[in-house]
C-alpha cells in the first residue's frame, strides 16, 4: 500500500510536469485502482460474506440487463474489423465484460450460495461472459473463464458431498453444447479465434517497452509512476501509458518492486488459506490464482469487480479466527454458517 502511494505521487517526487490522465476517474486501471487495497486496513468485522451475498443479485441482474441492451456487441463483425477498430471495439466492450465478470468470480462459489436464484444468476452471468469472449475472439478471455469453469467443477463435485442441483447441472452443461454447437457450425467465428489464438498480438508493443526500457535501470526497479508511459509507434498515441501484460504493467508504474510486493501478497494469502483448511478459503485462494494468471493475459489491477473481491479474499485468507472456522471436505454441513460469519 505505501508503494502504490509512492506510484501514485511519484510526479510530484520527481516534479515533473502535471499529466491528468493517471488521475482519470473513468478508466479502471488509474487512480481509484490504487486504493483498493486500502481494503486490507477494514476492522474485523468490517465485512461479513452474508452483507456481500444481498448486494449480489442486485448487480447480477443489471449486468444481465446491460448485456441485453447492448445487443449490437453481440452481432458486430469482429472477424473484418480492422486493428484500430478491433481496439476500439474492445475499448467499447469493456464495461460490459467487467460487469460479467462477477458471475464467473461467484462461479466457483456456487454450490455454497444457499440462494438457488443466484445460482442460476450466476450461471447466466459466466455463461454470457464466456460466449462473448468466443465471439469476440478474446483468447485470454477465454482461457481465463474456463479456469474459472474447472475451478467451480473442482469444488463442487470433488470436494465433499454436497452438490448443485442435477436439474441445474443438467441446464449448464446443455446450454454449452448447444452453444459449441453453434460455433462449431459458424466457421467464420471458430476460424476467426483460431486465428487469433496464433497471432503474436504481444512481442512487438513489449519489444517497444523493453526498448525504452533498455538504458533506464532505475526505471526497471521503481517504475515510472502513475503517468508512466513508453515509446510504441504501434499506436496513434506513440507515447503509451499502458501495456496489456499485466505483470509489465506494474512493471511500467510502480517497477519490479512492486511487482513483487503484489504477488508476494498473494501467495502468502494463498498458502494460509490452503493451510488453513477451511473450504471457502481454498475456494478463494483457487480465485487468487488465476487472478496472478490473468495478469499474462491482460489483467491490469483495475477498480472493478475483479480486484475489489480478490482484495476482500485476501483479508479473508490472512485472518485466522476465519481460517479456524473449518468446513470438512466430506461433510458441509456447516457450510450456511460459514456464509454468515464474520471475520
Amino acid at each position: 500500500m505505501i508503494w502504490e502511494l509512492f506510484i501514485v505521487f511519484y510526479p510530484f517526487l520527481m516534479n515533473q510536469s502535471f499529466i491528468s490522465d493517471g488521475y482519470s476517474l473513468r478508466v479502471d486501471y488509474t487512480l481509484p485502482a490504487y486504493f483498493l487495497p486500502l481494503i486490507l486496513l477494514l476492522g474485523r468485522d468490517s465485512v461479513r460474506l452474508d452483507y456481500l451475498l444481498k448486494i449480489v443479485p442486485g448487480l447480477l441482474g443489471f449486468s444481465l440487463l446491460i448485456a441485453i441492451l447492448n445487443k449490437q456487441f453481440w452481432f458486430e463483425d469482429y472477424a473484418n474489423l480492422t486493428f484500430d477498430e478491433y481496439q476500439d471495439a474492445l475499448q467499447m466492450t469493456g464495461p460490459l465484460m467487467s460487469l460479467l465478470n462477477l458471475g464467473l468470480l461467484l462461479l466457483p462459489f456456487v454450490s455454497y450460495i444457499p440462494q438457488k436464484y443466484i445460482k442460476v444468476m450466476v450461471f447466466a452471468n459466466a455463461f454470457l461472459s464466456l460466449m462473448f469472449c468466443v465471439i469476440a475472439a478474446r483468447r485470454g478471455g477465454v482461457v481465463i473463464d474456463l479456469l474459472y469453469v474447472i475451478a467451480y467443477i473442482y469444488f463442487s463435485f470433488f470436494c465433499g458431498k454436497r452438490k448443485i442441483p442435477k436439474w441445474l447441472v443438467f441446464c449448464v452443461v446443455g446450454a454449452f453444447i448447444v452453444v459449441g454447437l453453434y460455433f462449431l457450425q459458424n466457421s467464420m467465428l471458430v476460424s476467426y479465434l483460431l486465428e487469433r489464438g496464433i497471432e503474436d498480438t504481444r512481442s512487438y508493443v513489449e519489444f517497444f517497452l523493453y526498448n525504452d526500457f533498455s538504458d533506464h535501470y532505475a526505471d526497471w526497479i521503481f517504475g515510472r509512476g502513475i503517468n508512466g508511459a513508453y515509446y510504441c509507434p504501434l499506436f496513434k498515441n506513440v507515447m503509451r501509458q499502458v501495456i496489456e501484460t499485466g505483470y509489465l504493467f506494474m512493471i511500467l508504474k510502480g517497477g519490479i518492486i512492486y511487482l513483487f510486493l503484489y504477488v508476494a501478497l498473494y501467495l502468502h494469502a494463498i498458502i494460509r488459506a490452503f493451510k488453513s483448511g477451511n473450504i471457502l478459503l481454498k475456494i478463494m485462494a483457487a480465485e487468487l490464482i488465476i487472478r496472478l494468471f490473468t495478469l499474462y493475459p491482460f489483467g491490469l489491477p483495475a477498480f472493478g469487480y475483479t480486484d475489489l473481491l480478490c482484495w476482500i479474499f485476501i483479508l479473508y485468507c490472512e485472518t485466522t479466527s476465519f481460517g479456524k472456522n473449518k468446513a470438512s471436505v466430506k461433510n458441509h454441513s456447516n457450510t450456511h454458517s460459514l456464509i454468515n460469519t464474520r471475520l
